[in-house]
């Protein structure tokens, strides 16, 4: 039974975000209530604030939610990690896959909170590639990668994801790779041959 009250709340997030994002193709964030987005996803009022206070607390939490699974899903990755290029095609293979989400977060004009959570992921994978080194959350660094890597997927999504998978990852991987101390990791193997 348990499965089931899963897969019906799974079922209704997906048609609360899949609403959502319709309703940002014709109004602003801002314009948008609750009674509206439950009568677009033909859901009950009472069912949606039982999950949630707001809309932007709906965001919030599927934002952390994917999060949290593209990290456990890395998890085992980025232990074994060699060649960082290889850890990354994961990584945006996983936002790409979680697009909507991320376009809604967008247009729902919570670029801070995304480039928070990138910043608080990205925290936790170069800890993991450091072998337990730590890294200063708050540094400037972090914010900065964490950022520009936020923006650049965005764009990237936006524009119909032109570019190939391979070619964001690399970026990606260039910004991490002077913030891992651990000398067994490599950029790329093509990096390690040219050592």
């Amino acid at each position: 039974m348990a499965e089931e009250i899963d897969r019906r709340v799974r079922k209704t997030r997906a048609a609360l975000l899949k609403a959502l994002l319709e309703l940002l193709d014709e109004y602003p964030y801002k314009e948008i209530s609750v009674k509206m987005l439950t009568d677009k996803a033909d859901i009950a009022k009472p069912t949606f604030y039982r999950n949630f206070t707001s809309i932007e607390e709906m965001l919030q939490k599927e934002l952390d939610n994917k999060a949290n699974i593209i990290f456990e899903k890395e998890y085992n990755e980025l232990h074994e990690c060699t060649y960082l290029d290889e850890v990354t095609v994961g990584l945006v293979q996983n936002w790409a896959d979680n697009e909507t989400l991320l376009i809604a977060l967008y247009k729902a004009e919570m670029d801070s909170k995304v480039c928070e959570s990138f910043a608080r992921y990205s925290a936790r994978y170069i800890n993991i590639l450091n072998k337990g080194g730590t890294i200063d959350i708050n540094s400037l660094k972090l914010r900065y990668f964490s950022g520009g890597i936020y923006c650049a997927v965005r764009t990237w999504l936006l524009s119909g994801r032109k570019s190939p998978i391979k070619e964001l990852s690399d970026i990606m991987a260039l910004g991490l790779f002077p913030m891992i101390t651990n000398k067994a990791i490599h950029l790329s193997r093509a990096e390690k041959r040219d050592q």
